[in-house]
């Protein structure tokens, strides 16, 4: 654009044409439709992806982009007249102030606390590579690739969250750059440099530990090498434990685990916590009522629930009622007719 054309359509002398307005927001890196409207796009997509750097392959990260479209059709589909809408709140920086703002210091049920408290859904799939975090509109959603290491998940959720409170979601996507910082807020939301310091690491028997360990919600790698960073003084028998895997030290030590329970196996019950394509309930009641309407592609619906379209296209038979007609029946006329009506209802 001349310098004249441009200070004409900033004084209102002369309109933009789309393909100025499209450049611009190209150049500027902004949103087009805030351009036009002085709105966001309720559904425009901030993707955190860091199988971008990472090392997936072709056909991996291919997969994982049907999986992301997919879910941002899901959204787009339950909330198509109102828009997603926004968070709640805004996270704050500091990744204790964070952890703050939750209900509950256990990190069991950290999924339910994170949507609950901060208004951030988290969305399960098995079928990804890694895990992400995006922005629709101002909505934030953590996706997560389904796991039985419940250790994995919470590192990631607290990534993410890292992602978000540090404002990472501004651009469409994160750059390699943002990943230490994110990893940084994950180490302190999950191992707190004080109460990893108010242990004496160098007394701590293998039973406290699998407990420690198991209570933070996060992976022996994880504590060792939180406990190196902080060069803390750790005993051998620590030191040999911590390079056993999760799940084999929670197993050796599964009794101190069960918190006085007779019954249940608590390490199963987190693996399974953790698995499966999940969604968040207000996103699926929305949805099933826009399919319900005819609104929305049923496809998508059995796809968010796991199930074959078919059990979705018919409601539930009402069997005691015909039955009990059915038993009236019989009593009143011979074996035959009543073999036809069953054949016919």
């Amino acid at each position: 654009m001349t310098h004249d054309a441009l200070s004409r359509a900033l004084n209102g002398q002369r309109h933009f044409s789309v393909l100025e307005i499209a450049r611009l927001a190209d150049y500027l890196g902004l949103d087009t439709h805030w351009l036009i409207t002085g709105e966001q796009d309720p559904y425009r997509v901030r993707l955190a992806a860091r199988h971008t750097w990472g090392k997936s392959s072709a056909d991996q990260e291919e997969q994982d982009a049907a999986i992301i479209a997919r879910v941002v059709e899901t959204y787009r589909a339950a909330y198509a007249a109102e828009g997603v809408g926004s968070t709640s709140m805004r996270l704050p920086a500091d990744p204790s102030e964070l952890r703050a703002m939750l209900p509950s210091a256990d990190v069991r049920g950290l999924s339910e606390q994170v949507e609950g408290a901060l208004g951030i859904d988290i969305v399960r799939d098995p079928g990804l590579s890694t895990d992400y975090s995006f922005r629709i509109g101002e909505h934030a959603v953590i996706l997560l690739k389904s796991t039985i290491y419940w250790f994995r998940a919470n590192w990631s959720i607290a990534h993410e969250l890292g992602h978000l409170a540090l404002g990472h979601h501004v651009r469409d996507r994160t750059t390699a750059a943002e990943e230490a910082p994110a990893d940084a807020f994950a180490r302190e939301f999950l191992l707190p440099e004080v109460k990893v310091r108010a242990v004496d690491w160098r007394t701590v028997d293998l039973g406290e530990l699998a407990r420690w360990v198991w209570d933070a919600g996060v992976s022996t790698a994880a504590l060792s090498h939180r406990l190196r960073h902080l060069n803390l003084a750790t005993s051998k028998q620590v030191q040999e434990a911590l390079k056993e895997t999760t799940p084999k030290l929670m197993r050796a030590h599964v009794e101190q685990l069960r918190n006085n329970r007779v019954h249940g196996d608590p390490i199963w019950e987190r693996e399974n916590a953790t698995t499966g394509r999940q969604f968040p309930e207000h996103l699926v009641a929305a949805l099933t009522e826009r399919v319900e309407v005819g609104e929305a592609d049923p496809y998508l619906l059995a796809w968010v629930r796991e199930v074959p379209v078919d059990d979705l296209s018919w409601p539930e038979p009402d069997v005691d009622a015909p039955l009990a007609d059915q038993e009236t029946r019989r009593g009143e006329e011979d074996d035959s007719h009543w073999f036809d009506l069953l054949e016919e209802r």
